[in-house]
C-alpha cells in the first residue's frame, strides 16, 4: 500500500492511500485457504472443496471482509507511520464509488491529530500549599451551633405569641377547590416556624398567634410540586394553634459532649477542630490544584483539535444553560448558541485534559483495579441502602467505570507534577482560606 499526503495544516491531515489489486487478491487467496479445511459442501468431502468453487459461492462475502480489513489495517499503518493519534475517528472515503475487484482500491483518509507538547520544567513552577489551622473563634462558633441544634423546646407562658424559630403544635385540614386532599390533614403536628418544611408562605402566616387561636392559611402549591394534581393550585388550610414552644439552647457542658459521642467537652472541641481542618484541607487541595492548572494553562503552547474544541464548547453551553434553567431539564433543548465564554472555557479544558493525558502516558501513570474499587466503595456511601446496587452497576458498566477512572487518573498526574514542582507550605486560618477561595470565583 502507498500513502500520499494531500493536506497538512496544523493538526489537520488528509492522505490518499492506495491498496493495490495484487494486495487485495493475495488476501482473498489467503482467506480462501483459511476456510477451505473446515468447509464441507454436498458432493465434496470436508476440506476438499475446490478454491474456484469457494470463490464462486462465497467470493462476494470474502471480498467484503478483505476490503474492510485492508482499509482498517491501512489506516492503522498510516497513523503508526506518521506517529499520529487521531483526536476523533478518521473520516474514510473510497474515491471510486464503482470500485470492482481487480482494480486498485484508493482511499482518502482525513483526521485531526492530537497535539504534541513541549517539555515543561515542573521544578520552576512555584506554588503554596496551605495548611488550615482552626482558630478558637471558629471552634466556639461550631460548638454554639451544636448547642443550638440540640435545643429543647419549652412551652411559652400563657398569652405569648408565636415568632420565628418557635415550635407550634397544630391541627390542620387543607382543601383545594373546597375538597380535601390526601396528606392535607394532620393532628398535633410539631412545626418549627422558619424550617421551610411546609409549602412556601405557610409558616410565615403562623407568626403572631396565641395558643388556642385559629388561622386560615392561604397558599399556592408550587408549579413544580411533586403531586401534579396539586401543582400550581390555590389551597386553604384551617389551622388550630394548640401549643407554642420556644427553643432553649442546650448548655455547653459535659452532657452536650456526651450527646455528640465525646467523653469530655475538651474531646468534643478537639473533634470539632479536626472536622474543620479536614473539611478545609480539601478546599486547600482544590485551591492548590487550581493554581497549578492556571500556571500550566499559561505555559502550554500548542494547537488544539477543532473537533474537540467544538464538541467541548457545545457541552459547556448546554451545562451552563441547564444551570440557568433547572426546571427545563428533561425537555428538548432549544438551539443553544455557543459564545466566546464557552469557547474560552473549552480551550482551557481541552488543552489541560490533553496535557494531563500526555504526562500520564509519558510517565506510565496508570489506575489500578484496586484504586477503582476503593473509589467506588467510598462513593457508594453516598447512596445509603443502595450501596450494593451502585457497586454492581459500576462493575458491569464499562462506560461508567471509565468515568470513575478519569478523576483518579487526573489526581495521580496532578500529584506527580506537584511532586516535581517547587511547593512551599504555609499555615493559614479558615477565614484567610475563604478569602483566597473567593478570589477564584
Amino acid at each position: 500500500m502507498d500513502f500520499e499526503l494531500v493536506k497538512n495544516k496544523k493538526l489537520e491531515n488528509k492522505f490518499k492511500i492506495t491498496i493495490s489489486a495484487n494486495e487485495i487478491e493475495e488476501e482473498v487467496i489467503k482467506k480462501v485457504k483459511e476456510i477451505q479445511p473446515e468447509l464441507q459442501l454436498k458432493g465434496f468431502r470436508k476440506g476438499q472443496v475446490p478454491n474456484s468453487l469457494i470463490r464462486k459461492i462465497y467470493g462476494k462475502n470474502i471480498l467484503g471482509d478483505v476490503v474492510q480489513t485492508s482499509v482498517d489495517q491501512s489506516v492503522s499503518k498510516l497513523l503508526l507511520d506518521q506517529k499520529h493519534s487521531p483526536a476523533a475517528q478518521p473520516k474514510i472515503e473510497i474515491l471510486d464509488k464503482d470500485w470492482k475487484e481487480g482494480s486498485d482500491l484508493v482511499l482518502e483518509v482525513e483526521y485531526e491529530a492530537l497535539p504534541t507538547f513541549k517539555e515543561i520544567d515542573f521544578s520552576k513552577i512555584k506554588l503554596t500549599r496551605y495548611e488550615v489551622k482552626a482558630e478558637k473563634k471558629g471552634i466556639e462558633n461550631a460548638l454554639n451551633e451544636l448547642a443550638e441544634s440540640a435545643s429543647d423546646y419549652l412551652v411559652k407562658k400563657a398569652g405569648a405569641k408565636s415568632k420565628d424559630k418557635d415550635q407550634v403544635i397544630i391541627d390542620f385540614s387543607g382543601t383545594v377547590d373546597g375538597e380535601k386532599f390526601e396528606g392535607g390533614t394532620a393532628s398535633d403536628y410539631p412545626l418549627v416556624i422558619g424550617s421551610n418544611s411546609f409549602i412556601p408562605g405557610f409558616e410565615e402566616q403562623l407568626i403572631g398567634l396565641k395558643a388556642g387561636s385559629n388561622k386560615d392559611v392561604k397558599v399556592n402549591f408550587p408549579e413544580d410540586y411533586g403531586n401534579k394534581s396539586l401543582a400550581g393550585k390555590k389551597a386553604l388550610f384551617d389551622c388550630k394553634i394548640k401549643e407554642i414552644k420556644e427553643p432553649v439552647k442546650a448548655k455547653i457542658d459535659e452532657n452536650l459532649a456526651k450527646k455528640f459521642g465525646s467523653e469530655t467537652l475538651n474531646d468534643l472541641r478537639n473533634q470539632i477542630k479536626t472536622r474543620i481542618e479536614n473539611e478545609y484541607s480539601e478546599a486547600a487541595k482544590s485551591l492548590l490544584k487550581k493554581k497549578l492548572m492556571d500556571d500550566l494553562d499559561g505555559k502550554i503552547k500548542t494547537d488544539l483539535p477543532q473537533t474537540l474544541l467544538d464538541s467541548e464548547s457545545k457541552e459547556i453551553a448546554h451545562q451552563l444553560w441547564n444551570q440557568e434553567n433547572p426546571t427545563e431539564k428533561g425537555h428538548d433543548h432549544p438551539e443553544i448558541e455557543v459564545n466566546d465564554e464557552h469557547k474560552k472555557l473549552a480551550s482551557r479544558r481541552v488543552k489541560l485534559g490533553l496535557f494531563i493525558a500526555h504526562i500520564g502516558k509519558e510517565n506510565s501513570i496508570v489506575v489500578s483495579e484496586e484504586e477503582i474499587n476503593q473509589f467506588v466503595v467510598n462513593q457508594a456511601s453516598q447512596y445509603p441502602g443502595q450501596e450494593k446496587e451502585y457497586m454492581e452497576f459500576i462493575s458491569k458498566n464499562q462506560q461508567a467505570k471509565e468515568q470513575v477512572k478519569a478523576p483518579i487518573f487526573e489526581e495521580k498526574v496532578v500529584n506527580f507534577i506537584l511532586g516535581l514542582a517547587n511547593v512551599s507550605t504555609k499555615a493559614i486560618s479558615v477565614d484567610r482560606l475563604k478569602d483566597a477561595l473567593s478570589e477564584l470565583e
